[in-house]
């Protein structure tokens, strides 16, 4: 079974994807999660599914499938892009989740987890970024560090991440096998109907 992260969400947003872990390659090069639901507005289904080399936090794989023909439905958003992403390239296997070492559904700023005896905290600050086509004119680009230790930095606006707003990191899961690690963050970006919610992951190996 694929692990399920963010089912339930109180009614904060127009758009609330859920976000599911599609599961670590055996050897943990790589890790794949999708996001899904329904867009607000036009009410047409979605999935995207992205698979990263976890050690060098590079995307390798980016699906996205939005059916906007009437009666589509999520389940067949789903298939074509899970047809379209080729898991079985890179060796992903849904029985192959790893440990969950921190989860929240809403996510906090700042966190701690243990892994292989060992403590780590993670943080998230936002960075400014100034943009004429988003409704509000600072949109928000991120700075993830482990153990105060920088492993990710925005330099410009995020092209994947367009209007984003509010950071938090909702789940933390690793492969203990490689010390690979995958986080997951939850945003918020500028929608039609209110703020949407959707989520992007950080990955690497933990030192």
């Amino acid at each position: 079974m694929f692990s399920v992260l963010s089912v339930l969400t109180p009614a904060l947003a127009a758009d609330q994807s859920t976000l599911q872990f599609l599961g670590f390659s055996r050897d943990g090069k790589y890790a794949a999660y999708e996001q899904y639901g329904i867009h607000d507005g036009s009410g047409f289904p979605f999935s995207e599914i992205v698979v990263l080399n976890v050690s060098q936090n590079k995307t390798v794989v980016s699906v996205n499938k939005s059916l906007q023909q009437d009666g589509s439905t999520i389940d067949g958003a789903r298939a074509q892009a899970l047809k379209a992403a080729q898991l079985s390239k890179y060796g992903i296997q849904s029985s192959n989740l790893g440990r969950s070492v921190y989860a929240s559904p809403l996510g906090k700023s700042s966190v701690q987890f243990q892994a292989k005896n060992k403590s780590y905290a993670m943080g998230v600050q936002p960075i400014t970024f100034k943009t004429s086509s988003c409704i509000n004119p600072s949109v928000r680009g991120v700075n993830v560090q482990l153990n105060k230790k920088v492993i990710f930095k925005d330099l410009a606006l995020p092209k994947d991440r367009v209007c984003a707003q509010k950071y938090a990191i909702q789940q933390v899961r690793v492969w203990d096998k490689n010390r690979g690690f995958i986080a997951f963050l939850r945003y918020e970006k500028d929608g039609f109907e209110g703020p949407d919610v959707r989520f992007w992951a950080v990955s690497g190996l933990l030192p």
